[in-house]
């Protein structure tokens, strides 16, 4: 399932849906980029199908993130969303992969220094 948000859908990405009929969640912005209305699911089934079928989920927008965590606890897919992209808690999981790359976390407030 596609979650499309703002702020910009390509006209590849919008005829790669309708060519493949895939479908996407119901939105006011999805509802003005998506032609084929009947690829539109609405977001009770939305959530029922992600929930009870384990449906994929591709997003074009990090605003589509804010929907996920109101509308998926419970999945573990806010949880994984969280991870990658909180950069910190990514690197140390990944750590093992590289072990000679430095990094440390800093708060915002320590950068200047």
């Amino acid at each position: 399932m596609i979650l499309l948000d703002a702020p910009y859908v390509s006209g590849f990405l919008a005829d790669t849906i309708e060519k493949n009929d895939l479908p996407v969640l119901k939105t006011p912005f999805s509802e003005a980029i998506i032609q084929k209305k009947e690829l539109l699911i609405d977001e009770k089934e939305a959530v029922k199908r992600i929930r009870e079928q384990g449906e994929l989920l591709y997003t074009n927008s990090e605003n589509a993130l804010g929907w996920i965590g109101k509308n998926l606890n419970g999945t573990g897919i806010p949880e994984t969303v969280a991870l990658f992209k909180e950069k910190s808690r990514f690197r140390e999981l990944t750590a093992s992969l590289y072990p000679g790359f430095f990094f440390r976390k800093v708060a915002f407030w320590e950068l200047d220094r």
